[in-house]
């Protein structure tokens, strides 16, 4: 065996990818939806966090315990997604050395752990993190108790799956095709009726209660804000351009020919292995790949049924993610199954990799770009003792419902939304964003006061035209 191969250079591979997790959630600021999280669990408005999807229980829990233990900076609030990036990568990593193949481990480390937009939010205090580390571990369960008969490692499966959908409500769909399979596996696949042994009660009740709990939630936030047509799209093509984008972490615009052939080549490619992995039942019924491809199946059978029949919309981009580890996993099980070439397996690996590394930062995040350098920007704005400032959406959400509710990182600027910038002050200041600055009424001419490291953001005057 080589040494990329062996177990120890896995677990240093996986510690030093955590040591990139724990430093991001130190050096990235926060964002708004943090931010947002953030004032909701401080005040504990009831109706207000079970208005809004931005309520991803564990870590919302979470980040009100770190509230009342006085942990209330940005890397303190995201203790618990640094906790569920460090079992992630411990799931992931037992997973990979269970494969034979060196170059297939290499292969599965570089695909599943090494993507920089799930990187993201292993280091933000958002439910996706603890929501990807629970499917993990409840699909490394399932491949246990497969391999050695255990039904109790498929219930403790369950058991994850389901608090995935905790976690964040988007999993639902995976918990829902993992609870089929387990079920199937675990008290019909023999023929015998599974209604006869006890633990199918109890399992039921977990399955039906959590379903019935996310429905309940997901009606209630419909008729409350109608938030959860944020978190999707109602266009196929645009789930495809979300996807490769964020392989790829950069959003780019596609002509429409274009992004219809990348919808068409992923569906296929999807649709292939899938197949592939349904038609190992004939040599093997219990075999991971065709677990793994019919929970894949299922998934994307109900993402697509509850979109033609109660409209719902597609999940993408972030919302999306509870597809990234059954997709990687059933893609290395293809690889396998298809005996690929050792020197197409490394030319991938090396592109994921590079890929990786291009896109390794601490200072910001794909979908929250225009937050970048937002403290350094707050911390030159109380040093020139400007007494207010106008901000954008992202930095206005971030003051307001971070800075604002917190005692020792609190500023003594007063900042302002943009929609109120008129005419009436002779002279005013504006933190502008490079990704959408706001538009300055044509009253005023601006002058630079300041401009971000890394240029995001930008602080000018703004004098009013005689």
């Amino acid at each position: 065996m080589s040494t990329a191969g062996k177990p120890y250079f896995i677990i240093l591979s996986c510690g030093l990818l955590f040591a990139y997790i724990a430093t991001r959630c130190v050096m990235v600021d926060i964002t708004h939806d943090e931010a947002y999280s953030f004032r909701v669990m401080k005040h504990f408005w009831y109706a207000e966090a079970l208005c809004t999807a931005n309520t991803h229980w564990l870590n919302s829990l979470a980040m009100k315990a770190a509230i009342i233990s006085g942990w209330e900076r940005n890397w303190q609030l995201r203790w618990f997604s640094m906790l569920s990036a460090l079992l992630f990568l411990f799931a992931g990593g037992r997973w990979i050395m269970s494969i034979k193949s060196v170059h297939l481990k290499i292969f599965a480390f570089v695909l599943l752990l090494l993507n920089p937009y799930l990187t993201d939010y292993m280091g933000l205090a958002r439910g996706y993190a603890s929501g990807i580390m629970l499917e993990t571990a409840a699909l490394l369960l399932l491949f246990n108790s497969l391999n050695q008969m255990q039904d109790k490692m498929g219930r403790l499966g369950l058991l994850c799956a389901a608090l995935s959908c905790i976690a964040n409500y988007s999993f639902v769909y995976f918990f829902a095709g993992y609870a089929a399979v387990y079920f199937w596996q675990a008290y019909f696949k023999n023929g015998k009726p599974g209604w006869r042994k006890g633990w199918f009660y109890v399992d039921i009740l977990i399955s039906f209660g959590v379903l019935i709990f996310i429905f309940r939630a997901l009606v209630f936030i419909t008729r409350c804000s109608n938030d959860i047509v944020g978190a999707g799209t109602g266009s196929i093509t645009e789930v495809a351009r979300a996807f490769t984008g964020s392989l790829i972490y950069r959003y780019a615009d596609m002509p429409t020919y274009c992004l219809v052939a990348v919808t068409i080549v992923l569906g296929a490619g999807v649709l292939i292995i899938c197949a592939t992995g349904l038609g190992t039942r004939a040599k093997d019924g219990n075999s991971e790949y065709f677990c793994s491809s019919r929970i894949l199946l299922i998934t994307l059978l109900l993402i697509i049924g509850s979109h033609i029949l109660p409209g719902a919309v597609y999940p993408y981009a972030r919302s999306a993610l509870f597809l990234f580890p059954l997709l990687c996993m059933n893609t290395v099980y293809f690889a396998a199954r298809m005996k690929i070439n050792k020197y197409l397996l490394t030319l991938a690996s090396l592109m994921l990799a590079i890929n990786f590394v291009s896109a390794f930062n601490l200072s910001h995040t794909l979908d929250y770009k225009a937050q970048e350098d937002t403290k350094e920007a707050f911390d030159r704005i109380d040093a020139m003792q400007i007494k207010s400032v106008f901000l954008g959406r992202g930095t206005y959400g971030v003051y307001t419902n971070y800075y604002e509710q917190t005692g020792k990182l609190k500023y003594s600027f007063h900042g302002l939304y943009a929609d109120s910038l008129l005419c009436g002050q002779a002279t005013a200041y504006a933190l502008l964003t490079e990704a959408n600055a706001f538009r300055i009424p044509p009253c005023y001419r601006s002058d630079t006061l300041y401009r971000s490291r890394s240029g995001n953001l930008t602080l000018v005057r703004l004098q009013k035209i005689d």
